[in-house]
């Protein structure tokens, strides 16, 4: 394979050999070094290829075994470089874009921030402008560590920073500190636990306060289900002072949900026309490239689409692709059948529920119905849900048992 590899780079031929004595030619050749490849016999001929530099020993040999040797192909850069020696601009061009390829490699492209939530992208971002670390900058004249430990200094919050350069983009890494300070902890208030619906308690576990209520009853909106005063007894049972903590407890009702939504039948819908113009500009950097970007009119729309020209993901390139489409419209009144109204109302109940469903909800039971008159199509009817629906109230009043008088 090196040989052949070794054979392409310098050029090699593909021969036709004829004559009495092949075998002997070839024999000769093998004894004096000369290496044919790809050989096969055809109708009485022989066909291979061998290196520029041993076509030119074969003279000899064919003397000798009075055998014709022919040229049916060249192959390789030399003949490749003499068949385009006259396209001086292909040349340059394969110059420009290598020059091009290693200079674009050697600087930013793209830097992308993963890990952070409590701060925010831009503000990061507008941070490493100010440290003049932006896009396009040279690759060289990067310092990661020195990155890395001006972001944690800038944000308290986070508290792990790594910064690499990965091709032509710069990678920030973060992590946040979500845990909460002792201070907060120990500043906390007391606070009740109450209802914030009318419903029915489903379960309750309750892990700090004094629960109220149990599974299976009813409460009202702003009912105490979880008092944060403790009593403290003593070894006769009795109450000797309350303590007041702050309130915690997993709380599950089942509560009602009035659900109504109304659209009309008679919609705008927007007819768009076969024919579409499209405009095509290549952008480098800030510099831009091709027709000016159309304006939509009344009656138009315009869709912008990018194309990133990267040739990996981690070598991204400051080359976009623009197409601009012009789409010309007419607006026309529709109004929906039965069948369509109700298929519409199904799909933005069901968007509601799915709603609910993020949010941690239950729905035990879905009482909604769906009716068409001549100009509206209504769902209307009760959801019954299950979730967490109880909120802290702080406690502003600390009471404490009487003291009982001693008996003599």
């Amino acid at each position: 394979m090196q040989n052949r590899l070794e054979s392409s780079l310098r050029g090699y031929l593909f021969l036709q050999i004829r004559g009495n004595a092949v075998p002997r030619f070839l024999q000769l050749c093998a004894f004096h070094g000369l290496t044919f490849w790809d050989l096969h016999c055809l109708s009485g001929e022989y066909r291979g290829c061998l290196s520029v530099s041993d076509f030119r020993r074969l003279p000899a040999l064919c003397r000798k075994t009075k055998t014709r040797v022919h040229i049916l192909e060249k192959h390789g850069l030399p003949f490749f470089f003499a068949r385009n020696r006259k396209r001086k601009a292909f040349f340059l061009g394969i110059v420009l874009c290598a020059g091009l390829l290693c200079g674009f490699s050697s600087h930013i492209w793209q830097i992308q921030i993963t890990g952070n939530y409590q701060n925010t992208t831009p503000a990061i971002r507008r941070y490493l402008s100010e440290m003049e670390v932006s896009v396009g900058m040279p690759r060289k004249a990067l310092d990661c560590q020195k990155i890395a430990a001006a972001i944690r200094e800038e944000f308290p919050s986070i508290t792990w920073v790594s910064a690499k350069i990965q091709g032509s983009r710069l990678l920030v890494s973060v992590r946040e500190n979500e845990t909460v300070s002792d201070k907060d902890s120990r500043e906390e208030t007391p606070c009740d636990l109450i209802a914030s619906r009318q419903g029915k308690i489903v379960s309750i576990i309750t892990r700090q306060g004094t629960p109220l209520k149990k599974a299976g009853e009813t409460c009202e909106k702003g009912e105490v289900l979880v008092s944060a005063a403790v009593p403290i007894q003593n070894d006769s049972q009795e109450i000797v002072r309350y303590e007041y903590v702050k309130a915690d407890a997993d709380v599950i009702l089942e509560y009602s949900l009035n659900y109504r939504e109304e659209f009309p039948l008679t919609y705008r819908q927007r007819v768009y026309a076969s024919k579409e113009k499209h405009s095509y500009a290549l952008r480098i950097g800030s510099f831009r490239l091709g027709a000016a970007v159309p304006r939509a009119r009344d009656c138009q729309d315009l869709v912008a689409d990018q194309l990133v020209l990267a040739p990996t993901k981690g070598f991204a390139r400051p080359i976009l692709l623009e197409r601009y489409t012009l789409r010309t419209y007419e607006t026309a009144t529709r109004v929906y059948t039965e069948e369509e109204a109700r298929e519409k109302a199904s799909l933005r109940l069901q968007k509601t529920l799915e709603k609910f469903l993020e949010k941690g909800l239950e729905i035990s039971r879905n009482d909604v119905k769906i009716t068409v008159d001549e100009n509206s199509c209504i769902s209307e009817g009760i959801l019954a849900v299950r979730g967490e629906a109880s909120q802290e109230r702080p406690v502003t009043e600390f009471t404490q048992p009487e003291e009982r008088e001693q008996k003599e």
